[in-house]
């Protein structure tokens, strides 16, 4: 290991210090996994947290929703919006949370990396949709999280990893960070997981979105958000693809025509518009 890796790694724990997951977001998305939780169990955790608040709110009166101003409560929202809904909101605002937190030149930074996370957890719901073992709900929580370890290099070296973000093709960035840094984001935020306490099977996806056959619980989930991220930038990012459509899916295995691709694609833009309120 490198002596840059040794001092980014010394660093790790400290800022996850500084960087807790979100208590009360933790607790909406454990209250939305208990069969016995109801929505008024619901409604108290958020109206505890402004931040939940003012998301549900958001969310409840976006274009996809149809209420237009009219939702004004937390009780009205959780009614309207129902579980999924609000797990999503609970996650959204959780990782939404630690991607925007910081300041000064790498606001847009920190918006480009949470927006491209968004998608593929979007995307990746509505792959585990179409798949036996993968639970939908899962999925987004992994997609929305594949790339925290991008978030802890940024906070480590934020002028030299801008740099990278800007200079180095998705092709080569995981190569491009060994040899920067000794270690990839995927290395990075496989420590943010265990600190965390994350399953191990999201563990795996945060490892392992880059290179699915490398991981060792979570196959099926880590075989599904890798490919909402090749799809997800192939669909609405720039750049050139690193595989297309049909060689993602053939790489994972997963069995989908032409049209279930589109419908996809078309119900995840209406998702993210959703959760991003826009």
């Amino acid at each position: 290991m490198s002596v840059v890796s040794d001092s980014l790694e010394q660093a790790l724990d400290g800022m996850l210090d500084l960087r807790p997951f979100p208590a009360a977001a933790s607790q909406l998305m454990a209250a939305c996994n208990d069969d016995s939780s109801t929505i008024r169990d619901l409604t108290e955790i958020i109206k505890c947290d402004t931040g939940l608040t003012m998301g549900l709110l958001k969310i409840a009166n976006s274009p996809l929703y149809g209420f237009a101003g009219a939702i004004r409560t937390v009780d009205h929202a959780t009614v309207v919006l129902g579980m999924r809904a609000l797990h999503d909101l609970a996650v959204s605002t959780a990782v939404g949370d630690l991607f925007e937190s910081g300041g000064g030149q790498t606001v847009q930074v920190r918006k480009g990396l949470w927006q491209h996370s968004l998608k593929c957890g979007c995307v990746a719901r509505l792959l585990a949709q179409k798949t036996d073992d993968v639970a939908p709900d899962e999925a987004f929580l992994s997609g929305v999280i594949h790339d925290v370890g991008k978030l802890l290099i940024l906070d480590y070296d934020t002028d030299g990893y801008t740099q990278l973000l800007a200079d180095t093709s998705l092709h080569h960035f995981c190569a491009a960070e060994t040899d920067k840094y000794g270690m990839p984001h995927t290395a990075v935020g496989q420590h943010c997981g265990h600190n965390w306490g994350l399953p191990e099977e999201v563990i795996d996806v945060i490892g392992c979105h880059h290179e699915p056959e490398e991981a060792d619980f979570g196959g099926p989930l880590v075989d599904v958000v890798f490919a909402a991220n090749c799809l997800s930038a192939n669909w609405f990012e720039d750049g050139e693809p690193e595989l297309s459509d049909i060689e993602v899916l053939e790489r994972v295995g997963i069995e989908l025509d032409a049209d279930g691709l589109e419908e996809i694609k078309t119900t995840a833009e209406e998702s993210i518009e959703a959760i991003s309120g826009t």
